[in-house]
């Protein structure tokens, strides 16, 4: 989950808690992108809106 405003990413962590899923969480776009080279994710949850790279930009 990509998204600049903490609160939202507290939010999906405390929805998808029942799912077992694990959730790893970025504050930005450049964030995300480091995560992604490292890692290899079957999702990634974009915020559309966010200072710096956009999550159109980061996509």
């Amino acid at each position: 989950m990509v998204d600049d405003t903490p609160m939202n990413l507290t939010v999906v962590r405390g929805l998808l808690k029942q799912t077992k899923i694990q959730v790893d969480t970025a504050v930005s776009g450049y964030e995300c992108l480091e995560l992604a080279g490292t890692k290899a994710y079957d999702m990634i949850f974009l915020d559309h809106r966010m200072p710096g790279m956009d999550g159109i930009e980061t996509l």
